[in-house]
């Protein structure tokens, strides 16, 4: 799918999002439980590589704000599963930061099947801190322009 149609799918979730993704995954043999059922705890995973593309897409990957003192760590998570995701099945994972104040983002998600069906919604906070001293601190400049660049 072409990389607008997927902004505009991920904008029409997330309408009020600073900023909107959307990232596909299959779901691989070594994610399922025992009866080829999407282990729950790798939702989260999931999550992440929504999350890493989105930032990558801002012109800010992981690799350079940790590079330029910057961590972005995840203080909050949760997940509501809706229906299941099952081996081989390609999923559609679209994330929105919601907010972007002080030293948080808060970042929503929905996980979509091929089918269009609603599988899961979720949330993480991230927290912003100092490489060198772990001490939280506020979100980089650039990232919050890139978020009021944004249409």
């Amino acid at each position: 799918m072409a990389t607008d149609a997927l902004l505009n799918r991920a904008r029409s979730s997330f309408p009020d999002a600073l900023a909107t993704g959307e990232t596909a995954v299959r779901v691989r043999y070594e994610e399922t439980d025992r009866a080829g059922v999407g282990y729950h705890a790798n939702t989260f995973v999931w999550f992440e590589c929504a999350r890493t593309e989105l930032l990558r897409s801002l012109g800010l990957p992981y690799r350079k704000l940790e590079e330029d003192g910057w961590l972005l760590t995840v203080t909050e998570v949760s997940a509501r599963y809706r229906r299941s995701v099952l081996y081989d099945d390609l999923l559609s994972v679209r994330c929105g930061i919601v907010e972007a104040s002080g030293a948080r983002l808060f970042i929503k998600y929905e996980i979509f099947g091929e089918d269009e069906v609603l599988r899961t919604t979720g949330h993480t906070v991230l927290g912003c801190l100092e490489t060198t001293t772990g001490r939280p601190r506020r979100l980089p400049v650039a990232l919050l322009d890139r978020l009021n660049q944004r249409p």
